[in-house]
């Protein structure tokens, strides 16, 4: 069965989903949606594809939702549409594969992920680090206990955004549209800590702001206590200069101590665990294995094709980093650790907080 895709938005994130799917048998783009014309066309001519397929261009994204020619729609836009146009696809009985976000308020992500289930259609967040062959490794390993304990875990992001960037977008930096330095920038590492440590019971965090050109933080740092007991430690800016420095992932466990760093956690400072020997060479293939995308794409469809994959990441698991930044947002509100489960919060609350 060929998947037929819809996209909608088609800007810069909109290239990468193309570049993907062109290396991918059994789905096709099959519709473009985008209330600029030059970005559907710039799009198109990415788009391999036979003489005789037709691709339906929309500049209304809900006439794509009603095309009959769509299986699978990809939500590419800024952060604040994302809830509203999944809510849509899903009711039009789209399956849905969205950006992160997946909602600026946590009701809103609850509801989606509900909404989902009862139209039976999937739901996909875009959480592709998952998929980095290193991390699929670490996360086989911890899987089998191979760490023993886990103490804590430490995650950074020291990367700069200039005036510029948020002045090039009228959206970036804003609450209610952009969500955050943590939602927009940050979300993937945090998503791999909770991934790799579990569930998270609380947070202690604040907030720095020091660019008077936007509303959203600067820097923000937090302690997760998880379930297990374990800690976690975030460190996260956009204002190093300058240029940035990169991310960078450790965990520290009774059996083993893993620390990787670079822009996509390509480099490897220590990979050492009891029992596991691995040869330098194994290293370099992990190292250059940049496949994480496709991998992701492979399990959203295998998953549609009803083969179910373990590590899909489906509207419930997306909300764990979700909501564990917006419990480090509500700490350094209150000023106070951050018990969760929340009851409900929403990135526009932050704003004149900081």
């Amino acid at each position: 069965m060929t998947i037929k895709v819809g996209i909608i938005g088609c800007g810069r994130i909109a290239q990468k989903h193309v570049n993907t799917i062109n290396k991918l048998k059994g789905v096709k783009i099959t519709a473009l949606s985008d209330i600029s014309v030059e970005s559907m066309d710039n799009l198109l001519l990415r788009i391999q594809s036979s003489s005789e397929q037709k691709i339906a261009t929309y500049s209304y994204y809900k006439s794509l939702l009603h095309d009959s020619n769509v299986d699978l729609v990809i939500i590419s836009t800024i952060s604040s549409l994302h809830a509203e146009m999944t809510k849509e696809a899903l009711l039009a009985k789209k399956h849905v594969l969205v950006e992160k976000p997946l909602a600026l308020t946590l009701d809103q992500s609850r509801n989606l992920h509900q909404l989902a289930n009862q139209c039976g259609k999937k739901l996909f967040v875009c959480y592709q680090l998952r998929y980095i062959k290193t991390i699929l490794m670490i996360k086989e390993m911890l899987n089998q206990g191979l760490f023993g304990e886990l103490y804590y875990g430490a995650i950074t992001i020291e990367i700069n955004r200039s005036e510029h960037y948020y002045k090039e977008a009228n959206w970036r930096g804003k609450w209610d549209l952009d969500g955050g330095m943590l939602i927009n920038q940050g979300i993937h590492l945090v998503d791999l800590l909770v991934w790799f440590l579990g569930d998270v019971v609380d947070v202690d965090g604040c907030l720095i702001k020091k660019n008077d050109s936007k509303e959203t933080e600067d820097a923000a740092m937090g302690i997760f206590t998880f379930k297990s007991g374990a800690k976690g430690i975030l460190h996260a800016n956009t204002i190093t200069l300058p240029t940035n420095i990169g991310y960078s992932i450790r965990l520290f466990g009774e059996k083993g101590t893993v620390a990787l760093k670079g822009t996509k956690l390509q480099e490897i400072e220590r990979f050492e665990v009891e029992g596991v020997t691995l040869t330098q060479e194994e290293l370099e293939t992990w190292i250059e294995d940049q496949n994480e995308h496709t991998r992701m794409y492979e399990a959203v469809i295998d998953s549609i094709q009803g083969n179910e994959q373990p590590y899909v990441v489906n509207g419930k698991e997306s909300e764990r980093a979700l909501e564990a930044i917006f419990a480090l947002y509500q700490s350094a509100i209150d000023k106070n650790k951050t018990y969760l489960p929340l009851s409900t919060f929403e990135t526009s609350w932050m704003k004149g907080k900081i």
